[in-house]
This record gives C-alpha cells, structure tokens and sequence, in this order.
C-alpha cells in the first residue's frame, strides 16, 4: 500500500505530513538564522524570555519554554559560562536565585528578536496580504491545539515494549 493509500491525503495523515514538513523547515531557517551567534535554538528562546518575561528562576524558565529542568539547567549555565546570563542571589533569602540578561545578552536578545521579525518579515511577502488574517488564525489554532493535547493519552511516540521494531 502506497503513501496516500495508508491515508496521508486525508485528515490527521495530511496534517501531520504538513505539520512535519513546516517543523523541519522552521528548524533549518532558525538554525540558518542564529547559528552565527554561537547558541543553540533553545538557548535563544531562553534569552528572549528572560528580555520578554524579566529576572525567573530556573524552574519559572523551565516552566514557560516547557523543558526539563536538566535541560533548562544545561542551557543556563553555558550562558552563564558565555557571558549572556547571570545568576543573581536575593541577599534575603540566598536560596533564592533569579536568572537575568547581562549588557551582552540584552544584545543577544535584540538581535535574535529582530532577526526573527525579519525573517517573518520575508516569509509574510510571500504570501499574499489578503491572506495574513487566515494564517494568522490557523497559527492561533495550531498553537491552542497543541498546547491542550495530551500526548501520554495518545501512547506517546514509542512503541510499547515488547513489540517488534
């Protein structure tokens, strides 16, 4: 049975063919548009957060770019080490520590910000204006949609143990 037999041209197959090929190219223009920085995909979204949102804790972060706290750890810390985050201690309370931008990582964070409008910039040229009002409500959808699904209900994405590869 061919691809669009198994079902690839109809409802949940043709959106999760769509969704896999905008995933991809979104990574390759992203990684295209900030691996001259020298940080990672995640470590930019890490630094927009903190210019967006203000000084969190690791576990706030970790909270609102939903990862690990590990990974979250792992991101700071080699920004920390860059140059582009620092760790500020509440001399209250010394258990307390906030993350925050240093000079280095405002600049960071501008230049990922307006790298990023650019790029939208270009990718809204090429499709027409009168256009814009539909992706944009599709996007708001997607986004909803995919913020409220719960995954471990559907199995997760690996086979259950036992069965074959």
């Amino acid at each position: 049975m061919g691809k669009t037999e198994a079902g690839l041209t109809g409802g949940a197959g043709r959106f999760r063919e769509l969704l896999r090929l905008l995933t991809r190219r979104l990574g390759y223009v992203e990684r295209d548009c900030f691996s001259c920085c020298g940080v990672t995909l995640t470590q930019c979204h890490l630094v927009g957060e903190v210019r967006r949102s203000g000084s969190q804790t690791l576990g706030q972060l970790a909270q609102t770019l939903e990862l690990d706290p590990g990974s979250a750890s792992r991101a700071v810390d080699a920004m920390v080490k860059q140059g582009y985050l620092e760790r500020v201690t509440d001399p209250q309370d010394r258990r307390y520590v906030t993350i925050s931008l240093t000079e280095a990582g405002d600049r960071l964070a501008s230049f990922v910000e307006s790298t990023g409008i650019s790029m939208a910039d270009k990718v809204l040229a090429l499709i027409p204006p009168s256009e814009h009002a539909i992706v944009f409500e599709a996007l708001a959808l997607l986004n909803q949609a995919l913020a409220s699904v719960d995954l471990d209900g559907a199995g997760g994405c690996c086979p259950p143990e036992g069965s074959p590869d």
